[in-house]
């Protein structure tokens, strides 16, 4: 599996991350599989015994070696992590990541209300967000895992704060935003109707986002929206995601493989 064979946007979806804070957690994950499944494929391919050199992004790399150890558990296991993320889209990793908590340590906690599970998760994407995250597929591994213990403890009063607010308020979903509102507005308007948009969301420098609610860094590292337009990813409503640009799914530069 590469980059070009994992869906990158979602622009329908409330918890997908459209900004370049997915490109680190992307290229981690894509290294990630790549060491996880590199002795098997090597053998496959009638070369036991090869060596895997180290990651071509190391701190991203690590980042997310460290996360997924973090985030593990037996009610989601790190093989089970990979599975999932293996099928994208790359704008959902940071959920992903975010499932693994609530099913590993607030199964108990969280009600399975779909609001409940989906405002939690919503909440720990926050928490695992880090401002490096976008320059972590050129730094180093030391500098990775230094961003991913700087997350441990923040996640882990966010455990705490979860059991907190539902033992007090156990009808009352917890608050907390999705970090993509182009989704969100386009669920409250209804099937059909494409989503207001606002100024800021029309200019295309700096880190403002465009139509769509896509950054504008995001953007050119996806190597530009599509210029037409079709329904995205459909959340139960097959009319949802009318009109959303669409991003071309991704793979590295042709002068270098592409990983998992």
């Amino acid at each position: 599996m590469t980059h070009t064979g994992m869906e990158t946007d979602a622009p329908t979806e409330p918890n997908a991350v459209r900004s370049l804070q997915t490109r680190g957690v992307m290229e981690g994950f894509a290294e990630l599989r790549t060491v996880n499944d590199f002795e098997l494929f090597s053998a496959y391919a009638g070369y036991p015994g090869l060596e895997l050199r180290e990651p071509q992004y190391p701190g991203a790399y690590t980042t997310v070696d460290n996360l997924v150890e973090q985030v593990s558990g037996p009610a989601k296991d790190r093989a089970a992590f990979i599975t999932q993320a293996t099928h994208g889209p790359a704008a959902m990793h940071f959920d992903q990541l975010a499932d693994s908590v609530v099913r590993n340590r607030l199964a108990a906690v969280v009600p399975a209300r779909s609001q409940d599970q989906q405002a939690v998760r919503a909440a720990l994407i926050a928490t695992l967000m880090h401002p490096e995250w976008p320059s972590l597929p050129e730094a180093s591994a030391h500098a990775g895992n230094t961003v991913a213990e700087k997350i441990r403890p923040v996640l882990n009063a966010k455990v705490d704060e979860f059991r907190h607010h539902y033992r007090a308020n156990p009808h009352q979903p917890f608050p907390a935003d999705s970090p993509n509102q182009y989704a969100v507005r386009l669920m409250a308007e209804g099937p059909g109707q494409p989503p207001q948009v606002s100024d800021g969301e029309r200019e295309q420098g700096g880190t403002a986002r465009g139509v769509g609610g896509l950054e504008a860094g995001m953007r050119r590292f996806l190597s530009g929206l599509a210029r037409a337009t079709r329904p995205g990813p459909a959340l139960g409503d097959g009319s949802r995601g009318a009109g959303a640009p669409v991003v071309p799914a991704i793979g590295r530069s042709s002068g270098t493989p592409e990983r998992g």
